[in-house]
């Protein structure tokens, strides 16, 4: 017969408690078997570009040549995300539009009656679309 002695007791004891803890881990009953690994986090997405803001009409006025207006402006608070790459106006409420010809800040109208106020709206081009159109002035 094997002779029991303290240090077999305290091991047996710890080797009982490690056991009952292992077990104790995962509720009776429990699904134990693995599960999958949460998908990798994405990066967020790019935001989209959008059409530009409003540019600002800061005056308008008889252009150097008879039947000209000449139309000064500030350029959109946002551009959208996308670069500008034009601007266009109006004489008419906005149902036709014309490419600005001039130099950034300002664009000449041309071909106009002398003498006839033009209400002028302005507005922004990116690689979106045409912008918001600005308050509309008159010269």
């Amino acid at each position: 017969m094997r002779r029991v002695t303290r240090a077999t007791l305290a091991t047996l004891a710890a080797a009982t408690l490690a056991a009952s803890t292992l077990l104790l881990s995962a509720p009776a009953g429990a699904d134990t078997s693995p599960s999958p690994s949460a998908p990798p986090a994405s990066a967020p997405a790019a935001p989209q570009a959008t059409t530009a803001s409003p540019p600002t009409i800061t005056r308008v006025s008889g252009g150097i040549a008879s039947g000209q207006l000449e139309v000064q402006y500030t350029p959109p608070v946002t551009d959208g995300g996308s670069p500008i790459t034009g601007y266009e106006v109006s004489i008419d409420g906005g149902t036709t539009w014309w490419p600005c010809v001039g130099t950034s800040g300002t664009c000449t109208l041309t071909n106009l009656a002398n003498g006839t106020r033009y209400s002028v709206s302005l507005r922004a081009v990116n690689a979106v679309g045409a912008g918001a159109v600005s308050i509309p002035d008159t010269g």
